[in-house]
Formats: C-alpha cells, structure tokens, sequence
C-alpha cells in the first residue's frame, strides 16, 4: 500500500475526487467539500484505490481502469 499521499478537501465544480502525481512521486487526493461524509470517505477509498494498484502508470485506456476498479 502506498503510503506516500496527501489530502486536500476543496471545492471541485462537478467532480467527486481527482488525484495528482507530484514531482515527488508522491500523490495528492483532491476530495470535493461538498459532498456528503460518507461519498467523501467512497471518494477517498476510489482514489486510494488508484493509487495502490499503481493505474498512473498503465497504458489501459482510462474507461477501463475505470471499470475495473469500480467492479472490485
């Protein structure tokens, strides 16, 4: 598990959660302020989701990884 993570809880328009690789190699989870507790925690487990199964590095089609993480 990559423990190498920052959260930033802001306001996002539209989207529930957004991650960014740093010049460090270490990620930034962005977490939209307004949604409801709970859709922040799923929020915040989909995006750590990404990050553990290294999907920045893939060369998959996003819609698929996509897909696969949201079937696991």
């Amino acid at each position: 598990m990559n423990e190498d993570f920052q959260v930033v809880i802001m306001d996002l328009n539209s989207v529930k959660e957004a991650v960014s690789q740093n010049e460090d190699g270490s990620f930034t989870i962005f977490i939209n302020d307004s949604l409801h507790p709970q859709a922040k925690y799923d929020a915040y487990m989909h995006a750590l989701k990404h990050i553990n199964n290294n999907d920045f590095f893939r060369e998959d089609e996003v819609d698929y990884i996509e897909f696969e993480r949201h079937e696991k």
